[in-house]
């Protein structure tokens, strides 16, 4: 059984100033909403935590209480990414022997992609997915190029992540006295030496990240299914 955990603690300074990109609407539905939905009729996933901003939470913690009466719980975000999602490990329910990470801003998530890494993570306790980088990748050096990286040895990773349950959370216990940032959940595996198994899956989970990937985000909702 799963827990999934949906960071949506962000304060989205890049999107817009006065509306955070988590609650924005797409075909007038809060891209959170459309998230959790690609989420929630999954009969293995038996519980859904929402990492909101304190300053959010009263609002969105109702509607999400309105809008999915089951399942579903918020809880209040911390300052990083890092510490919203230890928050929230330390709620989940321990009878659920996996879960899974994942950003409110990446909607398309595919069902037959979770359900193949749900699969997959019951043998290796660590996966996540992951597309084969297809454009020229090269470091600089201030003004000017340093080297050009082997592109057949570089991925470019998504959410959500998925692992043991007991794993991941004793590990991010053990990260919260470093003095070290982790850009995603498996980096913190592997600071510690942990193997982590990568799932091969297209480059359409994209990130909202600005305005300009709204464009994109609404084709993707009107003419590609999950």
């Amino acid at each position: 059984m799963f827990s999934c955990i949906i960071t949506a603690g962000g304060s989205g300074q890049r999107f817009d100033k006065t509306k955070k990109k988590q609650f924005f609407e797409l075909n007038g539905k809060p891209l959170i909403f459309i998230t959790i939905d690609a989420f929630y009729n999954i009969d293995s996933i038996k519980e859904i935590i929402v990492t909101l901003p304190e300053a959010d939470y009263e609002e969105m913690s109702a509607l999400l209480t309105k809008a999915y009466p089951q399942k579903v719980k918020a809880i209040i975000g911390g300052i990083t990414r890092q510490t919203s999602v230890l928050n929230a490990l330390n709620t989940c329910d321990e009878n659920n022997k996996y879960v899974m990470i994942h950003d409110a801003v990446r909607p398309f998530v595919k069902q037959s992609d979770l359900i193949d890494m749900m699969s997959i993570v019951q043998s290796c306790d660590a996966v996540i997915p992951a597309s084969k980088v297809k454009n020229t990748i090269k470091t600089t050096n201030g003004d000017t190029i340093a080297q050009t990286l082997d592109r057949d040895s570089l991925i470019e990773v998504y959410t959500p992540q998925m692992f043991s349950l007991k794993m991941i959370k004793d590990y991010h216990h053990k990260a919260k006295s470093i003095d070290h940032h982790f850009t995603d959940d498996a980096s913190i595996l592997e600071y510690f030496d942990e193997p982590v198994r990568w799932f091969e899956t297209d480059s359409l989970n994209i990130k909202i990240t600005t305005k300009e990937d709204l464009a994109l985000a609404k084709y993707l909702l009107t003419h590609c299914s999950k």
